[in-house]
């Protein structure tokens, strides 16, 4: 079982227009809401690659049943923590010409340390039954940003392996527990790093630095590319440049597809092509976690995996 924690859901809506524009009206000629934010984006990805998965975290009492409802029929389970407030709305405008979003996002509801507490207690309870476990996504107001590198450190008392997809403080604190898998895009890398845009050689050398500190995975993506780096070496994946329907849930997809492959066996290699193949696939759809699998298999003979270092030749 994967068991996925997203602390901040969100109701994405999501409109398609040509050419946005401030201070002007602006029709869509598309437009959908959908439950969403990062740890519902993964769950789902996952479930509909065929995984044993749950779904931990909260949810607004008014919109529990949309969510749960949502969930269920991609197939995940859920344990969330019901709160007596709404669930925030996050606003996605795609230009349908580029492909290029604008995001509006709420902060989310506050929680107090007795609901943090409550998803708690279900993590330990689930952790016995646990493959793997995914920290994602952002913190409400009231949950303290060193809480996912508490859990990693649990989960390492207990030989669970975590996957950690973060960024600012959650992300730097959570680094220094070293998780099992570490996906960041160049942003969030160049933000740890210090710099406005870190430099290539700069990216491989901390990803190696992970690796040595414990990481069996670490991933960084940065537009048409994703290099991940592993004990036996680093590669990287190109991926087509394709007009997406909505861009937002394609690094959650590439993380289910990270999580999934790793669950089959597959070498590293190999693992980032199918999760790549994912990615691209899920901008292809309107809905944040779900793609098609006829739009996965088409885009897979596209993506070219080549190494940067194999240490195993």
């Amino acid at each position: 079982m994967f068991l996925v924690i997203g602390l901040n859901p969100t109701l994405d809506v999501v409109m398609r227009m040509r050419a946005p524009a401030f201070g002007q009206l602006n029709i869509a000629d598309q437009s959908a809401a959908f439950p969403s934010g990062k740890g519902m984006n993964l769950a789902r990805y996952l479930a509909q690659l065929g995984n044993d998965t749950v779904l931990l975290g909260f949810i607004g009492r008014d919109e529990a049943h949309h969510f749960i409802a949502t969930l269920e029929s991609s197939g995940a389970r859920q344990d969330f923590v019901i709160l007596d407030a709404p669930t925030r709305i996050n606003v996605k405008v795609i230009d349908s010409d580029t492909g290029e979003d604008t995001e509006f996002n709420m902060r989310g509801a506050p929680v107090s340390a007795e609901q943090v507490a409550a998803v708690e207690a279900k993590l330990e309870a689930m952790l016995p039954h646990a493959q793997a476990v995914a920290l994602t996504g952002s913190l409400p107001p009231g949950a303290p940003a060193s809480l996912y590198a508490r859990w990693i450190r649990r989960c390492k008392q207990v030989g669970v392996p975590v996957a950690l997809d973060a960024s600012g403080e959650r992300l730097r604190l959570g680094l220094a527990e070293h998780p099992w898998l570490i996906k960041v895009n160049w942003f969030e890398l160049s933000q740890q790093a210090g710099e406005r845009s870190v430099s290539e050689e700069h990216a491989l050398s901390i990803l190696r630095e992970w690796i040595a500190h414990g990481a069996q995975f670490a991933v960084v993506t940065r537009a048409d590319r994703v290099i991940l780096a592993a004990p036996a070496g680093i590669w990287q994946a190109t991926t087509p440049r394709l007009v997406a329907q909505n861009p937002v849930g394609a690094g959650d997809a590439l993380m289910a597809g990270l999580l999934s492959g790793w669950g089959r066996g597959l070498p590293p290699a190999e693992l980032l092509r199918q999760a790549c193949a994912v990615a691209v696939a899920s901008v292809l759809s309107m809905d944040p976690g779900r793609f098609a699998p006829s739009d996965r298999e088409a885009v897979l003979p596209q993506i070219a995996v080549t190494p940067v270092e194999d240490q195993s030749a």
